[in-house]
C-alpha cells in the first residue's frame, strides 16, 4: 500500500493548502482586474466634476458622502434648506442639462447621464435638526438600466 505522507504530513493537507492558495490568488486577481471598479471610479470622478459645477450656483453644504466600489458609485450632499429657492433648484437643473444630463422626472427632479442618475430632493428631512435638500448622484446596475 502507498504511503500518503510527504515530509511527515498527510499529502491531502498539501493538496488542500494548494487549492486554498490558488483560489485566493484567483479572487485577488479578479478584484484587481475587475473592470467595474475602474468604471465606478471613473463615474465618481465625473460625478464630482458635475456636482461642483452645480454647486457653483450656491448652497451651503452641511454633509457630504461619497463611495465608489465594485459595480457602483454614490455621491450625496445635503444642502441647508434655508436659502433654497425654486430659482436655485432651476439653476441646478439648468447646469446639469448644460453639461449633458437629460431630465427624466420632475418631482423629485431626476436626471440621467452615461448610466448615472442625479436627483434633487427638496423635502427629505432634517440632518441633525437642520432642514436639508438632498442632492444625490448614483451609478450602479439599476441606474444603467433606468437610463437606457
Amino acid at each position: 500500500m502507498l504511503n500518503n505522507r510527504f515530509l511527515g504530513h498527510p499529502a491531502k493537507n498539501y493538496v488542500m493548502t494548494l487549492g486554498v492558495l490558488l483560489w485566493l490568488l484567483v479572487v485577488i486577481f479578479a478584484m484587481v482586474k475587475n473592470p467595474s471598479v475602474t468604471d465606478a471610479n471613473a463615474k465618481m470622478s465625473l460625478m464630482k466634476v458635475d456636482m461642483t459645477a452645480m454647486l457653483a450656483n450656491g448652497g451651503d453644504v452641511i454633509y457630504r458622502d461619497e463611495n465608489a466600489k465594485f459595480g457602483g458609485a454614490l455621491l450625496m450632499l445635503m444642502v441647508r434648506k434655508a436659502g433654497w429657492t425654486e430659482q436655485r433648484r432651476d439653476a441646478y437643473a439648468k447646469t446639469l442639462v448644460n453639461i449633458g444630463w437629460h431630465q427624466i422626472q420632475t418631482g423629485p427632479v431626476k436626471f440621467c447621464k452615461a448610466g448615472m442618475i442625479a436627483e434633487i430632493h427638496p423635502s427629505v428631512a432634517d440632518y441633525k435638526g437642520v432642514p436639508v435638500v438632498l442632492i444625490g448622484m448614483r451609478y450602479d446596475a439599476t441606474t444603467i438600466k433606468s437610463c437606457k
